[in-house]
């Protein structure tokens, strides 16, 4: 049976600079400030995932989320968090810990070095909920079964370890999952699963359902954004009238992932 349509909406960010970046991934903070003050001036109550249920928020809740746990989070997003008293969750790739970022095209995601295991306890520590992204950030639809189950149980327990949080929410990478992912991702003990938005997942049922709580979808920032905030605070309102053209802006955001994913396979020299 289909679930009932989620009454809330989950953001999701990558790559938060200090300044302007014309990195397609990238959202400023200044930008940023202006989208999130936008969404509390207009009433939006944002909630954190460690006490959320896909049908327990109410309406007109905003859920933050980072993927990649990427340094600038940490040094750049955080502040500004902690200054607007909003909750967020960072979905950390557990085999890359203190690593850079060479999985990714330097020009979509430029190099920079995600969290260290010590920046993750300090994160939990505060109150920040940690989630996973896998170990690798591979494609989880095209691993065999015996990987899956190891991006997925491995990086939870790792983090666990680090976070002393119960780690119960995974974020696949790109946003691909399917149900064997989304049957896995229940196996492993977590409790909620984020893609993308609903047309970039893959087969299944579970990818057709996009109100199921292991293919939950979010609303991506991405470059573009910086120029027009308004735009991606308008987003957020349902019954806007531009919601639409900003809309063009995410599928340009969620066409440079698929640019990502194609050099992801090419063999490196």
């Amino acid at each position: 049976m289909r679930e009932a349509p989620l009454a809330w909406t989950v953001i999701v960010l990558h790559q938060t600079p200090a300044r302007f970046t014309a990195a397609p991934m990238g959202v400023s903070i200044p930008a940023l400030r202006r989208v999130l003050r936008a969404l509390l001036d207009r009433g939006h109550r944002f909630v954190g995932l460690d006490d959320s249920a896909p049908a327990g928020a109410p309406p007109g809740s905003i859920a933050l989320t980072a993927d990649d746990g990427y340094a600038s989070q940490l040094t750049h997003l955080r502040p500004l968090l902690r200054e607007l008293g909003i909750p967020w969750t960072v979905f950390v790739l557990a085999g890359m810990l203190g690593k850079r970022n060479d999985w990714d095209h330097p020009w979509v995601s430029p190099r920079e070095r995600h969290l260290t295991p010590d920046e993750v306890r300090r994160l939990a520590g505060e109150g920040v909920t940690i989630g996973s992204h896998g170990m690798t950030h591979v494609n989880m639809t095209a691993l065999p079964d015996a990987a899956l189950e190891e991006e997925l149980a491995r990086s939870r327990e790792t983090l666990r370890n680090l976070s002393s949080q119960p780690v119960d929410c995974v974020s696949y990478p790109w946003g691909l999952a399917n149900e064997r992912v989304t049957d896995a991702a229940r196996s492993a003990g977590y409790r909620l699963g984020f893609g993308a938005d609903v047309g970039h997942t893959t087969g299944g049922s579970a990818a057709r359902a996009g109100a199921s709580s292991f293919l939950i979808s979010r609303l991506g920032l991405y470059g573009p954004d910086q120029l027009f905030p308004g735009l991606a605070a308008a987003a957020i309102g349902h019954s806007h009238p531009l919601r639409s053209f900003r809309g063009g802006l995410e599928r340009v955001g969620q066409g440079l992932l698929g640019v990502a994913m194609a050099s992801q396979a090419r063999p490196r020299g």
